[in-house]
């Protein structure tokens, strides 16, 4: 689509880098601007067609209503609505990170969170099989243990036993996978300095430090600490019409999950009262007593985790437990309504 709005064509090619190459560069124009939705073959691309053209935006499909709701949809008009919103410069762009190795390190964090899920399955399953044989007390850590499993499946009748131990392989597979996965991790880690920094903090720990740092790449995509709660799905959504409310605020469920894990398991154990570093269950009691719901403090407790490891990144500083304990004061100008003062009436004189 040119400047003004008029359309040049369409072509439809299999998916390769020559093929890409090979149609962007008959494009004959001073200037040109490249779209890509978001997806998994964003960064293999955008790698490939960023350096051939002016500019190059990925978007985030969800925002893009007049794709994603068109009641006429395919994809050679859904590249007419993309292009008509790249010239009204109408889409929002994702950020995608420069650096290839932040690249490697990030897929495999995302593939030791895979193993780590399977082993969850499988887990799952064991002891759903164990409950159908009648065995409902189960004991987790002697079901799973290499030595101890075998009095569990004692248990069980013969011509089940075979069954149970070909699970047994597969949850051993998956965790010897997951162990040389995150040898791999920890390699990998040792080339960012801030992962040492997120260990200071109670609760955070060796695995939750490489997701952090992993996932979230630059702590310097992020303008406010708001943009990073949203990222991490902890940020509030509200929804209204002419100053009325449609529904009721709740949390965004868009962004990565795994960030809102990480920040939870460093509540659940720094609220602990055998730690030694108590600041995690201090801030999260004050906050309880400021708000009085338990659900709203572990969740101001959880975004106070995720903005102190932020700040830490960005002043590559130590963590200091007097200024994750402090919190801002309301501004009374912006929150609270002035109160009109009542007018005075004279009173007559009969």
């Amino acid at each position: 689509m040119s400047v003004k709005g008029e359309e040049l064509g369409k072509v439809r090619f299999g998916t390769s880098e020559e093929n890409l190459r090979g149609w962007l560069g008959q494009i004959k124009a001073r200037e040109v601007h490249l779209t890509i939705e978001a997806g998994p073959l964003t960064r293999w691309a955008s790698k490939i067609l960023e350096p051939m053209v002016t500019k190059l935006t990925v978007c985030d499909p969800h925002y893009n209503r007049l794709v994603s709701k068109s009641s006429h949809k395919c994809d050679e008009v859904d590249v007419l609505a993309l292009c008509e919103l790249q010239r009204l410069d109408a889409l929002r762009p994702v950020w995608v990170g420069p650096d290839e190795d932040r690249d490697v390190f990030r897929a495999a964090v995302y593939n030791l969170l895979k193993f780590r899920d399977q082993q969850r399955e499988l887990k799952g399953l064991i002891k759903n099989r164990y409950q159908e044989q009648g065995i409902l007390s189960l004991n987790g850590r002697e079901v799973f243990h290499p030595e101890k499993r075998q009095g569990w499946i004692e248990k069980l009748p013969p011509e089940r036993r075979h069954d149970f131990l070909l699970l047994y392989d597969l949850f051993d597979a998956a965790h010897g996978s997951w162990t040389e996965q995150l040898h791999e991790v920890t390699r990998l880690g040792r080339a960012y300095p801030e992962i040492e920094l997120f260990m200071e903090m109670p609760g955070i720990g060796e695995v939750g430090s490489h997701v952090v740092s992993a996932i979230i790449q630059d702590p310097h995509r992020f303008d406010t600490c708001q943009q990073l709660w949203r990222y991490c799905c902890l940020g509030i959504t509200s929804r209204s019409s002419d100053g009325k409310p449609l529904g009721y605020e709740r949390l965004d469920r868009r962004g990565r999950r795994e960030l809102k894990t990480v920040s939870y398991h460093a509540w659940r154990v720094g609220v602990r009262a055998n730690q030694s570093c108590d600041v995690i269950r201090r801030f999260y009691l004050e906050s309880k007593k400021r708000t009085g719901i338990p659900r709203r403090a572990r969740l101001n407790t959880q975004r106070k985790i995720l903005k102190t490891l932020w700040t830490m990144w960005k002043n590559h500083s130590h963590f200091d437990p007097d200024l994750f304990l402090q919190t801002p004061k309301p501004d009374p100008a912006g929150r609270r309504r002035r109160r009109r003062r009542p007018r005075r009436t004279r009173s007559r004189k009969g």
